[in-house]
């Protein structure tokens, strides 16, 4: 008797061990997480970076913490491991609409405008209401003189962001007057009208 009730006890303690180091684990993870958001939050890029690396260490399966890591890198304008991280949370979780999205951002950066499109495609693909990647894509068309997909994908915007639709108007009124030889200028532009979008959403 004593023996059947060493052996619960041990496996009761077991998993109550199991379970609270599980929690800990969890939580120290978090912790890395949002210590390295308001280092982000605070313009310290790479004190960010470290701390995202830290919750990797402590979890390398995790895609959240090679998300964040690779949108701090996007700020850095370091678009190589930025793609490579957003890659590793994809692998993860390819039903990850944020990193289908900020890759297509650190592409399009890079000049790989055929894959920026293909990522904005992917993420519109999982969330078919996510505005701000038809903006992205539209921008893309646009810059590729795709005119008609960008303004289609402009209009979807508009649809499906009510708030943001002065700035997407402004997109629309103000691509008639370019040629392409303006490309540049474009960009510039819509960068502009895409910030004052995203701080009234």
């Amino acid at each position: 008797m004593r023996t059947v009730r060493a052996v619960l006890c041990a496996i009761f303690f077991g998993v109550a061990l199991s379970l609270c180091c599980t929690c800990i684990f969890a939580a120290t993870v978090q912790e890395y997480i949002d210590r390295g958001n308001e280092n982000r939050a605070k313009k310290d890029y790479d004190a960010a970076i470290a701390d995202y690396t830290d919750a990797l260490t402590a979890d390398p399966a995790n895609p959240v913490s090679y998300n964040v890591r690779g949108y701090t890198y996007l700020l850095k304008e370091d678009y190589k491991n930025a793609i490579a991280d957003f890659d590793r949370a994809i692998d993860l979780d390819p039903g990850y609409v944020k990193a289908y999205f900020y890759r297509g951002v650190a592409n399009s950066s890079e000049g790989n405008l055929d894959k920026s499109i293909d990522d904005y495609t992917k993420a519109i693909d999982i969330d078919p209401t996510f505005s701000y990647a038809y903006y992205n894509r539209g921008l893309i068309y646009y810059c590729t003189e795709q005119y008609a997909q960008a303004f289609e994908d402009y209009r979807q915007a508009v649809d499906l962001n009510p708030d943001a639709k002065e700035a997407y108007n402004g997109f629309l009124q103000y691509v008639p007057q370019k040629n392409a030889s303006d490309t540049q200028n474009v960009r510039e532009e819509i960068l502009k009208l895409m910030e004052e979008a995203m701080s009234r959403s």
